[in-house]
């Protein structure tokens, strides 16, 4: 029994450090897709007369995708992610039970 706490320790050591590193890689990622997003944009604002409206095309053909596929997800596969989760903790914090609210 002398063994489980070190371990405990490792685990979570080990842990922190792989959300550390995915967190990054998040962050990182999130960072390299906005400045390709907006170097698009740039290059078609200053491509010719039609730029600015080909920009904005652009904008509306990567954002509703994108905003579909998020729509699709909170409806059908997580609904309880669609609020802010203010109220889901003052519930939690009076005591109130709720199942799928924190996962």
């Amino acid at each position: 029994l002398g063994w489980v706490s070190p371990m405990k320790w490792a685990l979570t050591a080990v842990v922190a450090c792989l959300i550390a590193l995915q967190a990054g890689g998040l962050i990182l990622g999130s960072h390299k897709i906005v400045h390709w997003k907006l170097h698009v944009v740039d290059d078609l604002v200053v491509s010719g007369p039609g730029g600015q409206l080909y920009a904005f095309a652009f904008l509306l053909a990567y954002a509703l995708p994108v905003s579909f596929v998020s729509a699709l997800l909170v409806t059908y596969v997580a609904p309880h992610a669609g609020g802010s989760g203010i109220p889901e903790i003052k519930a939690y914090l009076n005591g109130i039970s709720m199942p799928q609210a924190f996962t």
